[in-house]
């Protein structure tokens, strides 16, 4: 199929961007570059970081005379566009793109969360149905200049705000961003569900800072999650030991400086890992080590869009419910550990016919046999899938051979205690991209797995804290 070339003129190209199969008009997020390979902004857009911008349905840009490529973007479930087209002399002119579903997550009960984005309130509408996401945690932010479309009321021309298809518009104060990500989910500043959120808000001022180790008495209260920014945070192993912590972001953008972090698995691990996918390998081993210490937190997936490079939603995770689809039991599935985190491909599964989180038990001397439902949808090129088992893999199954078995994976036995994991791990060289299903455990008898090497693990993290980190 050949690239579709479209010539525009007089400076303006109308672009209408709907839904392939309905018709009905979409947001979108575009990326356009010009001849010599630069990103450009038309006039009135607000840029993202990565120099994309949002737009609804119909859009006119107003553009020097050039050529232009442009990628044309929603979310997670949609099959991107790509194409051409040309601004020279003359009329202006109006081209129509179609954007197709390829899986319907929330159809097969998973709705997408992103915990960590940066944006000015009034363009959180329009991103989070440009996303698809269910629900955001927000930091204020503001991104770019005034400009066009946006304004405080919605988005300009487009649907009501009543009509994007998201939890009541659920969006969260968060606050204090930095290694603890701390979310209120009813606070006299922040209502879940409110049409509106106000600059003031969401830059209310943030709670004292947190002591370096401990997480203090009055940062855990009812209606607050505490987060770990990533899972190589200093204090990591100290707030594990707190038991204060309520999720741990595995999938995380990257600080700009790791001044002073300590952990983290040793140089043997990462002499074999390309240095652009060392943050996001590191991340989950530290994860996986946690496990082995018997410990259940769960993981997530948070974008930092607005202060990463990263548009929000690239990377999010996904909540299992089967009951009405509320932020009250999104939460709830959360805790239960009922989730498929990502920053590229979408993996729906069922363990035994249970979700992520199901703890499968039996009686000493007895084992345990797991089946593994699962499918997979992405827009990337997957490479593998891998079943990992107390940290280890045990299972690599290349998708060509996954296709010949009828999508059928290796069955797991467990004959003690302990957990496993399904992931899908992408080509791409410039990151570690990659879905992860929450762990799934098994108790059998009276004891739980408890990794000595794993402890140890923890144990050298806290002696390498300085002396006064956990007062």
């Amino acid at each position: 199929i050949g690239v579709p070339v479209i010539h525009a003129a007089h400076g303006e190209l109308e672009l209408l961007v709907r839904d392939g199969e309905t018709g009905e008009p979409l947001s979108a997020r575009i990326q356009l570059t010009n001849a010599k390979g630069r990103r450009i902004v038309p006039k009135g857009m607000l840029a993202l970081p990565d120099r994309s911008f949002y737009t609804y349905g119909s859009v006119v840009l107003e553009l020097p005379h050039d050529t232009y490529q442009f990628v044309i973007d929603r979310g997670m479930e949609y099959r991107p566009r790509h194409g051409q087209f040309v601004i020279s002399g003359g009329d202006s002119d109006h081209h129509e793109v179609d954007l197709t579903r390829f899986v319907d997550m929330a159809d097969q009960d998973w709705w997408a969360a992103d915990l960590q984005i940066h944006t000015a309130p009034r363009l959180i509408p329009l991103q989070m149905d440009a996303e698809e996401l269910s629900m955001v945690a927000a930091f204020a932010k503001r991104i770019g200049r005034e400009g066009g479309i946006f304004t405080r009321e919605g988005i300009s021309g487009s649907a009501p705000l009543e009509a994007l298809p998201i939890f009541e518009r659920t969006v969260f104060d968060a606050r204090a961003p930095g290694p603890l990500l701390l979310i209120d989910t009813e606070t006299e500043d922040s209502q879940a569900g409110e049409t509106e959120l106000s600059e003031s808000k969401l830059a209310a001022a943030a709670p004292p800072p947190l002591p370096v180790g401990w997480l203090a008495i009055d940062q855990r209260r009812e209606n607050r999650y505490v987060l770990a920014s990533s899972a190589l945070c200093p204090m990591l192993p100290v707030w594990l030991a707190s038991r204060g912590l309520d999720g741990i972001c595995v999938i995380a953008p990257e600080p700009k400086s790791r001044r002073g972090w300590t952990g983290g698995p040793d140089e043997d691990f990462l002499e074999n890992v390309e240095a652009a996918q060392q943050w996001g390998k590191s991340n989950e081993w530290v994860y996986h080590r946690m496990l082995e210490c018997g410990l259940r937190v769960p993981p997530l997936a948070v974008s930092g869009g607005g202060w990463s490079r990263s548009p929000p939603g690239s990377s999010r995770s996904y909540a299992f419910i089967r009951a009405s689809p509320t932020s009250d039991e999104w939460w709830r599935s959360m805790q239960r550990g009922r989730l498929m985190i990502t920053n590229g491909p979408l993996i729906i599964i069922q363990v035994n016919g249970k979700p992520p989180g199901y703890q499968f038990s039996a009686a000493e001397g007895e084992g345990v046999e797991l089946t593994i439902d699962l499918t997979l949808h992405t827009k990337q090129t997957v490479e593998y899938l891998e079943i990992i088992k107390n940290g280890s893999v045990l299972h690599s199954v290349r998708l060509d051979a996954w296709a010949k078995a009828n999508g059928r994976l290796p069955e797991v036995e467990f004959e003690e205690s302990g957990w496993m994991l399904v992931r899908a791990v992408t080509n791409a060289r410039d990151t570690y991209q990659y879905a992860m299903t929450a762990p799934y455990f098994v108790r059998i008898g009276d004891e739980p797995r408890i990794s000595r090497q794993a402890v140890q693990v923890f144990q050298c993290w806290l002696a390498a804290l300085p002396q006064d980190a956990e007062h």
